[in-house]
């Protein structure tokens, strides 16, 4: 992938949010960070973008079925939560100087979910559920396998990925 900023043709979306560009055709594209901002993993994290970027509603919402049962159990035990498991990750990524494709995974995910909302905020744990996602593929490299699972279920459930 290199330092090429990665464009996804919208297949028609108007171009309603800041997050998204014009090309020079009047297509919207969604305009994500270069691979390499993101890290070693960066091709991974941007493919799961794109993707996440054209979810239908009917895999939106089986994701987050998939995390209600998930992340929302009644009596977790303790560390065995999202939220535990994606402090581990962050940890992980901040060790090991990854600040800016911390920073830059944030800001694409907010960019894809709103392209996906054509602008309008994501209702839901969508946005939380591809947020988790990347961050297990961003710092894959870092953290174990139980971190991993934890953060990535949902999506892979239903990805199948």
């Amino acid at each position: 992938m290199g330092d090429k900023v990665r464009e996804i043709d919208p297949s028609g979306r108007p171009d309603d949010a800041e997050e998204r560009a014009l090309a020079a055709d009047g297509t919207a594209t969604l305009v994500l960070p270069a691979a390499a901002e993101l890290g070693p993993n960066g091709d991974d994290v941007l493919d799961l973008l794109a993707r996440a970027a054209r979810l239908t509603p009917a895999e939106a919402r089986a994701i987050e079925k998939e995390a209600d049962w998930r992340w929302w159990s009644i009596t977790p035990a303790v560390g065995t939560t999202v939220a535990a498991a994606r402090a581990r990750a962050i940890v992980a990524g901040r060790n090991a100087e990854r600040h800016g494709a911390l920073a830059a995974l944030d800001s694409a995910v907010h960019r894809a979910m709103a392209y996906r909302a054509h602008g309008g905020k994501e209702p839901g744990h969508l946005a939380a559920c591809v947020a988790a996602a990347g961050l297990a593929l961003l710092v894959r490299d870092l953290i174990d396998q139980d971190t991993f699972e934890q953060l990535s279920a949902p999506w892979r459930a239903v990805m199948h990925r």
